[in-house]
C-alpha cells in the first residue's frame, strides 16, 4: 500500500513517462558519435538490423548490443542523468555562420539561419529593480556586447533608470506602467529589434545568465525548426548554516526545478515530441520569425509566458529547444508572502493561458489535458493529507476502511505506516537525494518543511482555476522584496 500511495503521490503517470522518454533522449544524444558509423556495418549485422529499425521510425539511437554498454547506460542514469554538464553535439565551430556587427540590419537570407552572439538582442523588462538590475547587466557584458542590451523601466520610480545609463546600456523610461508584456512589446518596437537581429533574449531584471549561457544556447538554433530556447533555471544560492527562513523557498525551489526541470522538460523538449508547456519568461530566447507572429500582450493575462509557449504550440511555429547547460540564476521569493503571490500569480496565469487558446487537436493538447487531470486529482488528494492524519489520531491509529475498493490490486483499508510512509518518508528521501546530487546536505534540514509548500502549491493549483473564467489582469506588478544575493 506504501508503494501505491508514493506513486499517486508523488510520482504519477506523467512524470514517469516523460523520465522514460528523457533517458531515452540522453542515451540517443550522448552516444550518437560514440558507436561506428552506420555505413561501416552491413547486413551481416546485428546492429546494422536494429539501426534500419529505428531508422524507420525516424529515431537515431545507436546501440551496441554489449555487456559493458548495459552497464554504461545504468552509470547514466544513475550519476549523469543529473549533471548540468550536456552540451550539445551536432554543431562544430565550423557551421557557425560569419558575425554580424552589432545592432546592425539584418540581412533577409539570415532571417532563419544560426544565432549569432551579434545578432542577439536582450531585453530586460524592468519596475523598480535598483538592487538588481546591475548584477543582470553585468552578467550580460560578459557573454554579449553591451549595445545589445535594451531595459525597459516600466515606471519607476527608485534609481533603475539611472543606474541603465550609468552601466552603458540602452533603455526605455515607460510611463504610465504597461506590465512585463507590455514593456516587451514596446521594447521590440521602439528599438526595432525584429528587423535589426536574428533572436531575442527576454530576461527578468532579477536574473542573471551563465558565463555557458550563450554558447550551450545558441548551438540550439541551427536547427532551423527550433523557435525558442527555454533556459534552464537555477536558484541564487549562498552556502549558509544555520538555515534561514528566507532560504526556504530557495531550497524548495533547488528540489522542485532539479526533478522538473533535469528530467522531465528534458524528455518533452526532445525532437520527436516537441510538448513543454512553458518557455520560462525568467530568461529564453525567441528566434524572431516567431516573435513576428506571437501575441505577447493578449488581454487580460497576468504573465505573458505561458500564452508565448501555448502560441509557438498552436501556431506550430516550431521546436522548443532546451538544455540543462544551457542556465540561468533566478532570485526565488525571501517570504511566504511573496511565494504566494508569485505561485499564484503563476497558476493564474496558466488556467488564464488554458482558458484563452481553447482546445486544439494535436499531442501538445493531449499532454497539457492529461497534466491537468493528474495535477487536479494529485492536489485534491493532497488537500486531505490533514484529514485522514486527524481520522488516523482520533481512531487510535487503526486501519481506516477506504470508501472504495482499489482497483487491480483489491485493497479495502489503509494503515498508518502505509500512510507515513508512503508520503512523508518518501518524499523526504527524494529531498535526500537531491540534496546529494546537489552537494547541499542543508537540504536535509529545509526539507522538513517541504510537504507544507507543497500543500499550498496543491491549494494555489485548484484555488485559481475558477479565478481564470471571471479575474481580468492587466499584467502591471509590484515588485517582491529583493535580496543582495
Amino acid at each position: 500500500m506504501a508503494l501505491l500511495i508514493s506513486f499517486i503521490a508523488l510520482v504519477g503517470f506523467n512524470f514517469s513517462v516523460w523520465t522514460f522518454v528523457g533517458l531515452l533522449r540522453f542515451y540517443s544524444e550522448q552516444t550518437r558519435y560514440r558507436f561506428k558509423k552506420k555505413s561501416e556495418l552491413n547486413i551481416h549485422h546485428a546492429r546494422w538490423w536494429i539501426l534500419r529499425f529505428y531508422d524507420l521510425f525516424g529515431l537515431e539511437f545507436n546501440f551496441r548490443l554489449t555487456w559493458s554498454q548495459a552497464k554504461e547506460f545504468w552509470r547514466y542514469v544513475g550519476a549523469r542523468i543529473f549533471n548540468t554538464g550536456f552540451s550539445p553535439d551536432f554543431l562544430t565551430a565550423d557551421s557557425r555562420p560569419p558575425a554580424l556587427t552589432a545592432g546592425a540590419t539584418l540581412p533577409p537570407a539570415m532571417k532563419n539561419t544560426p544565432v549569432t552572439v551579434e545578432g542577439l538582442a536582450a531585453i530586460i523588462p524592468a519596475h523598480n529593480e535598483e538592487v538588481t538590475i546591475a548584477k543582470t547587466i553585468n552578467s550580460l557584458k560578459k557573454v554579449m556586447p553591451l549595445a545589445n542590451v535594451y531595459v525597459g523601466s516600466d515606471a519607476s520610480t527608485d534609481n533603475t533608470v539611472t543606474i541603465v545609463k550609468a552601466l552603458g546600456a540602452r533603455v526605455a523610461d515607460i510611463w504610465p506602467n504597461k506590465g512585463k508584456a507590455g514593456v516587451l512589446t514596446h521594447l521590440l518596437s521602439h528599438f526595432d529589434l525584429l528587423r535589426r537581429y536574428q533572436a531575442v533574449l527576454i530576461i527578468d531584471a532579477d536574473s542573471e545568465v551563465d558565463g555557458n549561457f550563450l554558447e550551450n544556447a545558441l548551438p540550439l538554433f541551427c536547427d532551423p525548426r527550433v523557435a525558442a530556447v527555454a533556459a534552464h533555471v537555477k536558484s541564487k544560492w549562498t552556502d549558509h548554516w544555520p538555515p534561514r527562513a528566507a532560504m526556504l523557498y530557495s531550497a524548495y525551489r533547488v528540489r522542485l526545478y532539479r526533478i522538473i526541470q533535469a528530467v522531465q522538460r528534458y524528455g518533452q523538449t526532445w525532437k520527436y515530441t516537441n510538448v513543454t508547456a512553458i518557455i520560462p519568461g525568467f530568461s529564453s530566447i525567441y528566434r524572431v520569425s516567431a516573435l513576428k507572429r506571437i501575441k505577447i500582450d493578449a488581454p487580460g493575462l497576468i504573465i505573458e509566458d505561458y500564452n508565448m509557449t501555448f502560441e509557438v504550440h498552436h501556431q506550430k511555429l516550431g521546436r522548443v529547444a532546451y538544455t540543462p547547460a544551457a542556465f540561468s540564476y533566478s532570485q526565488d521569493p525571501l517570504s511566504f508572502k511573496d511565494y504566494y503571490k508569485q505561485v499564484k500569480r503563476w497558476n493564474l496565469g496558466f488556467w488564464q493561458t488554458v482558458r484563452r487558446h481553447g482546445y486544439w487537436p494535436g499531442f501538445f493538447w493531449l499532454t497539457i489535458g492529461l497534466f491537468m487531470a493528474e495535477m487536479a486529482l494529485f492536489s485534491l488528494f493532497l488537500l486531505t493529507l490533514p484529514l485522514i492524519l486527524i481520522t488516523f489520531i482520533v481512531n487510535s491509529f487503526e486501519p481506516l476502511v477506504l470508501p472504495f475498493t482499489v482497483p487491480v490490486v483489491g485493497l479495502t483499508t489503509i494503515r498508518f505506516w502505509d500512510f507515513l510512509i508512503g508520503f512523508f518518508l518518501i518524499d523526504y528521501a527524494i529531498t535526500a537525494g537531491v540534496a546529494r546530487y546537489e552537494k547541499k546536505p542543508i537540504l536535509l534540514w529545509y526539507g522538513l518543511a517541504f510537504l507544507f509548500l507543497r500543500y499550498i502549491d496543491a491549494f494555489l493549483f485548484l484555488y485559481t482555476l475558477p479565478l481564470a473564467f471571471y479575474v481580468k489582469s492587466d499584467g502591471r506588478w509590484v515588485s517582491p522584496k529583493r535580496g543582495n544575493r
